[in-house]
């Protein structure tokens, strides 16, 4: 290169860095230490999408070129699809120099030398590189994980009877059946079953652990966590699993006593003085009326039970025989009309009702509700993981203590959610269908999502600097630009029920609703008996002294 009059100059260790940016590099194969560079570089996986490599090689003649040492220095090179690799061969008998694009489809096939462009050293005309989308039909060594082996009716995209299952392994093969459709390329796909990978004791394990040791060219439907961002490299964020705590809101009987809600506390206080004031009144008629005319007289308590007689529309057992204090009765009992009227009324709309009570992660940790998880590898794994406050504490005052049973199937979670009281976090695809398929229209209506931790994108997993991905990402972003990927995902993923407010019957009263009813009943029956067992005692007391009394005056 110094003979050619470009002067150059570089740090050995420096020409490993990588960048994130796009930059150019330039190396003469003919120096002495190319070979080793070379090596590095191959070792490093330098030639990477993020450089544009010049490699200059230095010819007698264009005969005999897969022979020449420069080119044969090349062979062994990490130059994927996605890298940017030119050799500039100087052909010095002729002045001319001859321009190669460099790569392979794979690790494993002969490095190629596509002729780009014949021009003389004394001028440079921009080159047209290939887009390199053909692969050449290779076969590569692609991976997927299946959480839910005995329902994987396979990758097919018709009649199948559980489609949610095992929805992003499905949606990732699809996508990758379609980028090797592209770019004319086949794959085997080994299968595992119930795990992804984690990090345990430094090193991976199952599908990731593969990757990391290069054991596979890339993997579908892979998450993209932290703690793989360092070993593995990530293309084409193709969707989110939403998986949310899914519950019934509590109805409002179950949280409030709704024999108070129906009146303001002005109209409870208005009847109370009015049931008082009406009680005063009638009593002063009766004293008034039985003094003068002496008519029948009622104390105070039998007149103030025949206002509640009255208030409950249940007739009064008095009989009172002034104008005035039956004109007073009838006016009381007309009030009280239409006040139940009134009261009956909002009873009956409040049953109806659900509450909003349950906004928060706090709030349903402190609640009665109980709690259940789909039974999937990374709802244990990102539990264990959190550094949420809120989090922590709910998972373990309702997950924790529960063991092996708060993981539930899906099946068994949705019909705990439909029995009420009940909260299960799933994947929105497998909720969404068995929600579908079971709940009436009314009970979907009364359905609440609550996210507690967002999940990584889903995206393709390749090993650390892999010359195919690149490639992946931009057909991954063609198929979503194209509507490919939504096709897929329709498939695959089911859609959210709707809620028809038309279709929405009556509500069934449970015993929860009257609890308090019952709760009033309860502890009036155990007062009447105290107050019956009090009255015998005082009785008997009674009883027994008269008897002594009388028992003394016969022996005098």
């Amino acid at each position: 290169m110094s003979k050619k009059g470009l002067s150059s100059s570089f740090s050995y260790p420096f020409s490993l860095e990588m960048s994130d940016h796009r930059r150019g590099a330039l190396l003469d194969i003919t120096c002495k230490n190319s070979p080793s560079l070379l090596a590095s570089f191959t070792k490093e996986k330098a030639f990477g999408a993020h450089t544009e490599w010049l490699l200059v090689n230095i010819a007698n003649s264009s005969l005999g070129f897969m022979d020449n040492k420069g080119v044969q220095l090349l062979s062994d090179a990490y130059a994927l699809p996605s890298s940017s690799v030119v050799l500039a061969n100087i052909l010095e008998e002729e002045a001319v120099v001859e321009y190669y694009d460099v790569y392979r489809t794979s690790t494993f096939t002969d490095i190629k030398f596509l002729f780009l462009s014949r021009q003389p050293l004394s001028r440079f005309t921009i080159l047209t590189k290939p887009m390199r989308t053909d692969f050449d039909g290779i076969t590569f060594r692609a991976a997927a994980a299946v959480l839910y082996p005995n329902m994987f009716e396979g990758f097919s995209e018709g009649n199948l009877n559980h489609p949610e299952t095992d929805a992003y392994a499905k949606v990732g093969f699809a996508i990758e059946r379609n980028i090797g459709q592209q770019y004319n390329f086949s794959f085997t796909l080994r299968m595992f079953f119930n795990s992804y990978g984690y990090l345990k004791n430094g090193n991976f394990t199952h599908l990731m652990g593969m990757l990391v040791k290069e054991e596979l060219d890339f993997a579908a439907g892979l998450m993209m966590r932290e703690d793989r961002m360092d070993y593995i490299d990530f293309a084409g964020n193709t969707f989110l699993i939403s998986s949310p705590l899914i519950f019934k809101q509590p109805s409002l009987s179950s949280v409030s006593n709704i024999f108070v809600l129906p009146f303001q506390t002005k109209v409870w206080v208005a009847s109370g003085v009015l049931l008082f004031t009406s009680t005063i009144i009638l009593f002063l008629e009766i004293i008034i009326t039985s003094r003068l005319l002496f008519w029948t007289r009622y104390s105070f308590l039998e007149v103030f039970m025949g206002i509640l007689e009255e208030a409950f529309l249940q007739g009064s057992t008095l009989q009172f025989e002034s104008a005035a204090a039956k004109l007073t009765s009838l006016l009381f009992s007309i009030v009280s009309y239409f006040l139940y009227i009134a009261y009956s009324a909002k009873i009956v709309a409040l049953l109806q009702l659900s509450t909003s009570t349950i906004t928060s992660l706090s709030q349903l940790t402190n609640s009665h509700m109980s709690i259940g998880i789909q039974d999937v590898i990374y709802n244990r794994v990102y539990f264990q993981e959190t550094e949420d406050p809120h989090l922590k504490e709910f998972y373990q005052k309702k997950i924790y203590s529960l063991g092996e049973n708060a993981y539930l199937p899906p099946k068994d979670g949705i019909v705990k959610i439909r029995s009420g009281f009940y909260a299960y976090k799933l994947e929105t695809d497998w909720a969404y269908k068995l929600i579908g398929d079971t709940f009436n229209e009314n009970e979907k209506c009364g359905l609440t999502e609550m996210s507690i931790f967002v999940l990584p994108m889903i995206a393709l997993g390749f090993p650390k600097k892999s010359g195919l991905r690149e490639h992946f990402a931009r057909s991954v972003i063609w198929q979503q630009e194209t509507g490919v990927f939504q096709r897929i995902m329709k498939i695959f993923s089911s859609q959210k029920p709707r809620c028809n407010i038309n279709a929405v019957g009556y509500t069934k009263v449970h015993l929860m609703d009257f609890e308090p009813a019952l709760l009033v009943l309860l502890y009036g029956v155990l007062g009447s008996s105290l107050v019956f067992f009090l009255e015998v005692i005082t009785t008997l007391k009674s009883f027994i002294s008269t008897k002594k009394c009388f028992s003394a005056k016969i022996l005098k």
